[in-house]
């Protein structure tokens, strides 16, 4: 197993008036248990997240988390219950579209969410990864370096999420700026106000393994999960 960096959760994309506010985004994401998560879908030792970047990177501060961080799972629910219920008002059950691959391991996911989310009022749909009508779609992606610019890019506005443009206004002046120490504060200026968004459901690392001899001496476990294969030789002697 490469015990990766980057970013494994659900995007918010839809614009619609259940997902507007950034109240019931982060309902949302508290509402859902990772531990369970994990274990749903038999990951020993799997890194789960609460918020978008996983170490402090090149930014100012720690990685922002959320306000329910501290929570219990307990109470997580009970909040997000009661901001479901004071947004339906008497409306029917909301139901969320939400883009996940093919394949074993997301069927599992998609069970635990859904089973999650009855419990505060709403209902999960599953649907293709690119489809059209998506209100969540799932992003899985290592992050090719160890900056955080990579994390709020993808993760910005002109990336097509639910968003506003705070966020981005740090972001940029995070890259126009006159020195490194200028740009990590604004870099963690714009953690905040992304986190504080909630138009990332952060669930964990993504998940990235190898298939290899482990008498090879040149593979080496790192957060890239790259693997050149001129490293990846064997010595002369090995080889014969």
């Amino acid at each position: 197993i490469d015990a990766v960096q980057g970013l494994f959760g659900l995007a918010v994309i839809s614009k619609s008036s259940f997902l507007g506010t950034s109240d019931i985004r982060a309902a949302l994401a508290m509402a859902i248990d990772r531990t369970a998560l994990a274990n749903a879908v038999g990951l020993s030792g799997w890194v789960t997240a609460e918020s978008p970047l996983p170490a402090q990177l090149d930014s100012a501060a720690p990685p922002t988390r959320p306000d329910w961080s501290g929570a219990s799972q307990v109470q997580r629910r009970a909040d997000a219950a009661a901001r479901i219920a004071a947004w339906r008002n008497g409306r029917q059950m909301p139901v969320l579209r939400v883009g996940l691959p093919e394949g074993p391991g997301m069927r599992l996911m998609f069970a635990r969410l859904d089973a999650d989310w009855r419990l505060i009022g709403v209902r999960a749909k599953r649907v293709t990864l690119n489809a059209p009508d998506a209100d969540l779609r799932l992003i899985d992606a290592v992050a090719p370096n160890s900056s955080a610019n990579w994390y709020l890019t993808e993760l910005s506005c002109s990336a097509g999420l639910a968003c506003d443009e705070e966020a981005d206004r740090a972001l940029d002046a995070s890259r126009s700026a006159d020195t490194l120490a200028d740009r990590s504060v604004q870099i963690a200026d714009a953690d905040r106000v992304l986190t504080k968004r909630a138009s990332f459901i952060a669930l964990g690392n993504p998940l990235r393994w190898s298939l290899v001899d482990p008498s090879l001496p040149g593979w080496k476990e790192n957060v890239l999960g790259a693997h050149p294969l001129s490293e990846l030789r064997p010595p002369r002697s090995a080889a014969n």
